[in-house]
């Protein structure tokens, strides 16, 4: 258990029974009032955000996470194999907790595995990820002076609006957080 002073971002905290990491955090101190902490968390296991005030006087309850990477290596049925890039121990994960991953999981990706003891509480992708765009419609000549964006599938089966002069077979980097495309890849 804790204060609130001692929060900060990157803390992951237990509230109403759910882990929760803090993405931003302010001390406020408005007139005769007690200072407060206004947060922004994300829920470990949903991705929801919520916003949450502290007082003084309230309990912080701190919890401990490892972050381990570990490399996916294949689906087997409902799982997911991956290795521990430290134990070499190949675990299978559930769907459940990859799933928000799979436009962009690929073999040989390197993902970042939160735990909570032995407890999986969240994984992540790289931020940024290059991939072949393997579809796209034809560039309509003349389409240059807009800023329009098309649809485009990538090597790993997702489809991704790109800008029109982006063509077949061009390696592109995309931010896997918001499925945006980030630019041109170095070939």
């Amino acid at each position: 258990m804790g204060s609130m002073n001692e929060i900060t971002r990157g803390s992951t905290i237990s509230l109403n029974d759910q882990l929760w990491e803090v993405t931003e955090h302010l001390h406020a101190r408005t007139g005769q009032r007690k200072p407060t902490m206004w947060t922004k968390l994300r829920n470990l296991k949903t991705g929801k955000v919520i916003e949450n005030q502290f007082k003084p006087s309230d309990k912080v309850d701190f919890i401990r996470i490892d972050s381990k990477p570990m490399e996916y290596l294949y689906r087997d049925g409902q799982n997911y194999v991956f290795m521990n890039q430290e134990t070499y121990e190949q675990p299978a994960i559930p769907k459940e907790v990859v799933e928000h991953m799979l436009d962009f999981l690929v073999e040989g990706t390197v993902c970042n595995f939160r735990f909570n003891e032995e407890d999986i509480v969240g994984a992540d992708l790289p931020d940024i990820m290059e991939f072949e765009v393997t579809e796209a419609p034809p560039h309509v000549r003349g389409d240059t002076a807009t800023n329009d964006l098309r649809e485009v599938t990538v090597s790993s089966g997702a489809e991704v609006k790109v800008p029109a002069f982006i063509k077949a077979g061009e390696l592109i980097k995309i931010d896997t957080r918001t499925k945006e495309y980030v630019g041109r890849a170095k070939s």
